[in-house]
């Protein structure tokens, strides 16, 4: 299972980490130490996504992956939220563009058969969208745009930002297949 794998690159992760730390004389317990107890410092949580709209639109499971790291800086542990996608036999965080242009990596996670044809799928999508970037930002405005072979999915503007929304234009073939997917950061949309 791919979150068994992601856990297990975690320990090993730690072990090399442990083991760099205490240089060449650590003795065999100390080893045994640090594997067994690497646990108590970093716990990983892997959940897969069951909405319709993710089994709908997208080839591969999608999971919902938190990693907890105590850190010794305060009361709390620090924590990462990751979505991650399953490809062929690895786990991996789902690409989160951060500049306008073609998110070619998004397009193999599309089902080939998939077809955008009207606005029930195309909220469809929307849903789908929102659960694989999660964010602190207000939710999807719920609203899209169609322009011909153009499907402009806005995302709300960041609470208390002067920036435009950001927006995901999918471009569709005439039977509806997904053939393209641009990313727009600052997008000037009403």
């Amino acid at each position: 299972m791919p979150c068994k794998r992601l856990i297990a690159i975690f320990a090993a992760v730690m072990s090399l980490l442990s083991l760099s730390s205490f240089a060449q004389t650590q003795k065999w317990d100390e080893d045994e130490f640090i594997h067994k107890h690497q646990f108590d410092l970093v716990k990983i949580n892997c959940e897969r996504i069951e909405d319709y709209a993710i089994t709908r639109v997208f080839l591969n499971p999608v999971y919902h992956v938190t990693v907890n790291i105590k850190d010794g800086n305060g009361p709390g542990p620090t924590w990462s939220n990751l979505v991650a996608t399953r490809v062929g036999e690895e786990l991996t965080p789902i690409p989160r563009p951060m500049r306008d242009g073609d998110v070619t990596s998004l397009l193999p996670m599309f089902k080939p058969d998939f077809q955008l044809t009207s606005g029930d799928v195309a909220e469809t999508v929307q849903r789908a969208l929102d659960l694989i970037f999660p964010g602190n930002a207000d939710r999807w405005n719920e609203r899209f745009l169609h322009d011909g072979n153009q499907w402009t999915f806005v995302r709300a503007r960041p609470s208390g930002s002067s920036m435009g929304p950001e927006e995901f234009i999918l471009t569709t073939d005439d039977k509806g297949a997904i053939t393209g997917v641009r990313y727009v950061r600052n997008a000037s949309t009403p």
